[in-house]
């Protein structure tokens, strides 16, 4: 007796195993059905949502397992319609035959429709897969799209009028065949008017669906072009900005260079000393010192100029920021003629040689490497070693400086041709073209010889461990045989 307790209630656990195991599968099966109708997955909803079918009669199906079903049914239903998979049409078909409680109205539709489809010939392989929204493709216009459209949806309405007309025909025979008693007639004439009917359905869906995407492209066309007329009115304020910030600085620019020019018309014959505009106190020994051109500088200090005269100078240093700019731009050095120019400026005031001269020698600063414009511009693309006729053909830039000169008027033209001509001259005579040395060296070339050379140090962050103006200033003052060193001390004053 004890024995058959213990084998009625091992059954009994088991029983309860085998259903709590098999609850538990269906709940998963159905979660999983769920979770791929959610991603789009409409076939592995399909197959999951069949499994949990299987596992109940049908008329005890819950609720929510056959509302998930017809969602699930419907959907893949659509997928098919659109991506002409009779394959699957045909699994569908066969378990709505199982589960026909899953044939709601639109389920029901959906299948007349797709079987419209897979019956027709080439002809219906026309009709497109209308829930695909129609976007342009490249180079198509709006209006080609539209037009398309319009054309679509016409030929869809011709249709569905021509078959109406003939399920009117269609009718009236039917009745006749009908008086006549003609049972087989009738019953083909039924099955021809039923696929009207359907043909006709399928056709007013698809006019459906192409009035709804028409509808659809045409927002979308209305948000491009929205945004493109946006993106347009963006780009036109941002180069109005940029346009009117290029404007302003170089307003600043030349409001700057005019405050400079205003130097040269406040020409002064006196220096802070009282002494006549030159070095120390303008002895005939400093004048036959300061080299060959120095006579020519004083008379220029000394003169008086008129406004006409003031003009012409002004001109002259438009033409040689312009100058100075190709070449910067020939040679790959940014603003070099400029930051050259504003420190020999610097240098020049405060050595005491006023402004006049000190905005003549500016001017002739910006135009000081002008040769290299008469040179083979590959020399300054060449990164390794120069030959000796490499090196001779870039020294021969300081002559031919002297040729785009022409632009100077004859009375400045002696302190520019020292300028270009001597501003590699050292002050040891170890420079070029003419070896000279010391105070015969023009004034204008010491202080452009200085000036280039400290540039060009703190342009160059990998010469030497330079990397900034006081490491650059060392180098100079180390020097004293290429420098000479009342220039360096002056830079040292004025940074």
């Amino acid at each position: 007796m004890t024995k058959k307790r213990v084998v009625l209630v091992c059954v009994f656990l088991s029983l309860l195993v085998t259903l709590f195991s098999q609850g538990a599968l269906i709940e998963r099966y159905l979660d999983a059905a769920n979770e791929n109708l959610t991603k789009r997955e409409y076939k592995k909803a399909f197959d999951y949502i069949n499994y949990v079918l299987s596992q109940y009669p049908q008329d005890k199906v819950p609720q929510n397992v056959e509302i998930l079903a017809e969602n699930v049914y419907y959907s893949y239903l659509v997928e098919i319609r659109d991506t002409r998979d009779m394959e699957g049409f045909s699994s569908v078909k066969d378990k709505l035959l199982e589960y026909e409680f899953l044939s709601t109205e639109r389920v029901a539709r959906l299948v007349k429709v797709i079987n419209t489809l897979e019956s027709q010939d080439v002809a219906w392989g026309a009709i497109p897969q209308t829930t695909t929204t129609i976007m342009p493709k490249s180079g198509t216009s709006a209006a080609a799209v539209a037009a398309q459209a319009s054309q679509n949806e016409a030929e869809y309405k011709k249709q569905i009028n021509n078959l109406n007309k003939e399920l009117d025909v269609l009718k009236k025979v039917l009745e006749m065949a009908r008086e006549d008693k003609q049972k087989d007639k009738e019953l083909e004439l039924l099955a021809q008017q039923k696929s009207l009917e359907m043909q006709r359905d399928a056709f007013e869906a698809a006019l459906k669906d192409s009035t709804k995407t028409t509808k659809t492209n045409t927002t979308m066309l209305f948000f491009i072009l929205a945004a493109t007329v946006t993106l347009v009115i963006i780009i036109f304020i941002i180069v109005l900005v940029v346009g009117a910030a290029n404007l302003r600085n170089s307003r600043k620019q030349r409001e700057q260079f005019e405050a400079t020019m205003e130097m040269v018309a406040r020409i002064s014959g006196m220096d802070g000393r009282g002494g006549i505009i030159g070095i120390g106190d303008g002895s005939d020994e400093n004048l036959r010192s300061a080299g060959r051109s120095k006579l020519s500088y004083v008379a220029l200090a000394q003169s008086e100029m008129s406004q006409k005269e003031e003009e012409v100078l002004k001109d002259l240093a438009i033409k040689c920021e312009r100058l100075g700019a190709e070449v910067d731009n020939v040679t790959g050095r940014k603003n070099n003629s400029k930051n050259v120019s504003e420190m020999v400026f610097k240098i020049s005031q405060q050595m005491q040689f006023g402004s006049f001269l000190s905005s003549l020698y500016f001017c002739a600063a910006m135009v000081y490497d002008a040769g290299f414009l008469l040179i083979d511009r590959n020399l300054f693309s060449i990164t390794g070693k120069l030959s000796d006729e490499q090196k001779a053909e870039i020294r021969d830039h300081v002559k031919k400086s002297v040729e785009q000169l022409g632009f100077v008027p004859k009375e400045y033209r002696q302190v520019f041709e020292d300028a270009v001509l001597m501003h590699h001259e050292n002050m040891d005579g170890s420079g070029y073209p003419y070896g000279i040395t010391g105070d015969k060296i023009p004034d204008i070339a010491r202080i452009l010889r200085v000036a280039e050379s400290f540039v060009a140090l703190i342009s160059r962050r990998n010469y030497r461990g330079i990397s900034d103006k006081e490491s650059a200033l060392e180098e100079l003052k180390s020097r004293p045989n290429i420098y000479d060193a009342k220039v360096v001390e002056a830079l040292d004053a004025v940074l």
